[in-house]
């Protein structure tokens, strides 16, 4: 069987017709340090109603160089899962190599079923010694799909949030939220642009008063139609 990850990946490479499409986005990103921890809640709505192609909801972190990223997704598609159609798919994934080109070398978790409602929590951890980032997702009844990636010659530099359609998706994605986020820093950074990130379809307020941990009570994503988008 074909992978959701698999898909997402080879579709993010291919020069042919078919693209993958970005609705709503937020990334931030450090300029003189790195993140050593990341945590936030995500509370997620309806399921789409199409039910061509996927929609994914992840958050994730990346290496400066674009050669790791380290994700933790939610599909309405659960080629990860033993859900119901009715569910979303929850799961943990890792990919080193972000073009086949580079040699991409994919690492996924077997995921949990969700019902529309109940939230999970997504915990990044950095390890310095062994260069590598423990990735946990914990859904309220304690389901668990975790992974381990190393960042090779890297550290994770960027923080993401994204909502993706994927092969022939066409459809809404629904308001979802980001709660109690928190992200650490090495060492401060008067520059990391949780003050002004990246962002398109979100709200929110981040305070500091370190320039080390950024938090934010409450990020809000807003319904994004991909019918039409590209």
């Amino acid at each position: 069987m074909v992978r959701l990850t698999q898909l997402f990946w080879a579709i993010s490479v291919a020069t042919g017709a078919v693209r993958d499409r970005f609705g709503n986005k937020l990334q931030l990103r450090t300029y003189s340090s790195h993140i050593i921890e990341a945590e936030t809640t995500v509370q997620l709505r309806n399921l789409p109603e199409n039910k061509e192609g996927y929609a994914i909801i992840w958050t994730g972190v990346q290496d400066a160089a674009n050669e790791v990223i380290v994700q933790g997704m939610a599909s309405n598609v659960g080629f990860e899962c033993s859900g119901t159609s009715e569910q979303w798919c929850v799961f943990a994934t890792g990919n080193l190599g972000i073009s086949f080109a580079e040699g991409q070398r994919q690492k996924f978790a077997p995921g949990f079923a969700l019902t529309p409602g109940p939230s999970y929590k997504v915990r990044y951890k950095f390890d310095e010694k062994k260069g590598q980032i423990d990735l946990t997702l914990t859904s309220e009844d304690g389901a668990l799909s975790t992974s381990t990636i190393s960042m090779q010659r890297g550290k994770p530099t960027v923080w993401l949030m994204e909502e993706l359609a994927v092969l022939s998706f066409n459809g809404e994605v629904s308001e979802h939220s980001f709660v109690n986020t928190t992200i650490v820093l090495a060492a401060p950074d008067a520059k990391f642009s949780a003050t002004r990130p990246f962002d398109r379809g979100v709200s929110g307020e981040w305070s500091t008063t370190d320039d080390k941990t950024f938090t934010a009570p409450k990020l809000t994503v807003a319904s994004f139609n991909f019918t039409g988008s590209g």
